[in-house]
């Protein structure tokens, strides 16, 4: 399933070590986070523009959401949204 692969790529980007310069206070920290909107052709999107503009919209609700987060909108037109709070 595709939002299984995107959020395991969610994590590694999460918890990977970009190298970035540490602040002094560990609370500070420079951390690395992406939101992710996916879209599935033919499921419930039959044109290249809907396929954007449904991503895009994902996107939007991940970032809503308080980001750092995978939305998609599954066949049926139920949406699933993943997190670092359901990993």
């Amino acid at each position: 399933c595709a939002i299984k692969l995107v959020e395991r790529v969610r994590q590694r980007i999460e918890t990977h070590d970009f190298g970035l310069p540490k602040a002094p206070d560990a609370a500070h920290n420079p951390k690395v986070t992406v939101s992710i909107g996916i879209a599935v052709f033919g499921a419930d999107v039959e044109d290249s523009e809907n396929l954007v503009r449904v991503a895009d919209e994902n996107l939007y609700h991940a970032k809503q959401d308080g980001r750092n987060r995978v939305v998609a909108d599954t066949p049926g037109g139920e949406e699933s949204r993943a997190s670092n709070k359901a990993a």
